[in-house]
């Protein structure tokens, strides 16, 4: 039930993330110093880039998870499988503390 719970999550960030997409971030980043607006501007941007690439990682592992226990022995967990489903709870963990919990 639980892995249940951060697959629905993982839903959740993934559309809040392509709605902050969507508003885009305008301007171009120039190199060197720049005001602090500028550099919390990029900082931003960054982290809105690495919550991108987690949730595309989530998303992979999360279909290859559906998959294995959709076609494999239902009684039985194979160690890959309970990796795939630890990186899931290390990536979901890492998105809640970069966006902030609520």
């Amino acid at each position: 039930m639980r892995l249940w719970t951060r697959i629905c999550l993982l839903g959740a960030l993934t559309a809040m993330l392509c709605n902050s997409q969507r508003g885009g971030a305008q301007g171009a980043d120039s190199p060197g110093g720049g005001t602090p607006d500028q550099a919390r501007q990029r900082a931003l941007q960054q982290l809105h880039e690495d919550n991108l690439e987690d949730t595309s990682r989530l998303f992979k592992l999360a279909t290859e998870l559906k998959w294995d226990l959709a076609y494999h022995d239902r009684e039985v967990l194979s160690i890959p499988t309970i990796k795939k489903m630890e990186q899931i709870d290390r990536l979901i963990h890492r998105i809640q503390n970069r966006v902030g919990k609520r």
